[in-house]
């Protein structure tokens, strides 16, 4: 289970729109529990079809390589083929939004409900895609795809609505039940579960525990304390480079405040490590 953590405005839900888009180009689809009602389908559209366009170009150019996305390299080919020798390409921006499911519960009970349905909804999506490669319909727009992301934007919005800010035993124990069913799907179904997180504060300042300062611009620390910390297996920071706000976010021609970082801070199979990357029409993208 992976964790994006970062203030608000940084890209954490554009990164995670993002994710569903890059499933689809792999051939597989997700499912987005939206519980800030952060979710732009029209965002998202926009995603799919920028990110269709720019691989259309490329293709068309016959580039080897993508320096505009973080790429999937499992095939040792840049992201740019699938083990079959197929060249990817992003999928059109309807069929991306046709294999999206969507839920957004109002409370901790509502997503506990829907979390623990979930390999339910998973088993059921990923017949019916089964069963339609096995069919005569080859019309594009009608294609699905098996699960095999999930995403839960954000894990913080619903606790922290229902039980404040401190370390309540119903919240604990909510908490702990989300993260143990979770947990048990991306093993036994082989689905990647990430879920957004906000940031710790108090009296609306961002705490910052053994982090760096630049200049008065506190780094952040994920939110829901060490019962949730444990919960995760790779967690990944995204911070501005500057303040944004501040006047000194210009420099040498580039708006630094413009820039952010995703910083890897917590992970068993790789050590710290960041990239910097800028928010566009097209998502996420890489800065050099």
């Amino acid at each position: 289970m992976s964790e994006i953590v970062g203030r608000a405005g940084v890209g954490k839900t554009q990164l995670a729109m993002q994710l569903c888009v890059v499933a689809a180009r792999l051939g597989f689809g997700s499912i987005f529990i939206d519980t800030e009602r952060k979710l732009s389908m029209q965002r998202l559209n926009e995603i799919a079809k920028e990110r269709e366009r720019t691989t259309m170009n490329m293709n068309s150019a016959d580039n080897s390589r993508n320096d505009l996305d973080f790429e999937y390299d499992g095939d040792g080919d840049g992201g740019q083929t699938s083990r079959d020798g197929r060249r990817l390409s992003y999928r059109p921006p309807n069929e991306v939004l046709n294999n999206v499911t969507v839920h957004s519960p109002a409370s901790t009970d509502e997503l506990l409900s829907i979390v623990s349905q979930l390999d339910e909804e998973i088993i059921i999506r990923n017949e019916t895609a089964a069963d339609m490669q096995q069919s005569s319909c080859t019309t594009q727009t009608k294609s699905q795809y098996p699960v095999k992301l999930i995403i839960l934007d954000s894990i913080a919005a619903p606790t922290r609505r229902d039980f404040g800010g401190g370390n309540a035993p119903q919240r604990v124990a909510a908490i702990f039940q989300i993260a143990q069913v979770l947990k048990r799907i991306a093993d036994q179904m082989q689905v990647a579960v990430v879920v957004v997180n906000q940031i710790e504060k108090i009296q609306g300042i961002a705490i910052a525990r053994d982090q760096s300062h630049d200049g008065d611009f506190v780094s952040v620390t994920a939110a829901l304390g060490t019962s949730w910390h444990h919960c995760v297996s790779t967690r990944v920071a995204l911070e501005h480079e500057k303040d944004p706000h501040r006047d000194d976010a210009i420099v040498s021609g580039l708006d630094r405040g413009r820039v952010r970082t995703a910083t890897v801070v917590k992970s068993n199979v790789v050590g710290r490590s960041s990239a910097s990357f800028e928010v566009t029409m097209m998502g996420v993208c890489h800065v050099k």
